[in-house]
């Protein structure tokens, strides 16, 4: 794996996760980032080996689980996930 793979994914994609969370502590900008479908993205991500990312992306599903819209999001994410 090159070194800029390492980066992108050992510390780039779980700092810009951990941002969006707390950014998502807002209902204004949770409902933006669920328009521009944060669920799907964050469900395509759990095929990742990296298990704290892994550990950040449950907490951020399940802080997104609260509204009814965003299970919603979730199950089609989910459908498109595993028919993949």
């Amino acid at each position: 794996m090159a070194s800029d793979d390492v980066w992108l994914h050992c510390v780039c994609l779980p700092v810009s996760y951990y941002l969006l969370l707390n950014l998502s502590e807002d209902l204004k900008v949770e409902l933006k980032m669920r328009n521009k479908g944060i669920a799907k993205m964050l469900v395509k991500t759990l095929d990742r080996d990296n298990i704290e990312l892994l550990i950040l992306v449950i907490s951020f599903l399940k802080k997104l689980s609260i509204f009814v819209e965003n299970k919603n999001d979730l199950v089609s994410g989910t459908d498109l996930y595993l028919s993949m």
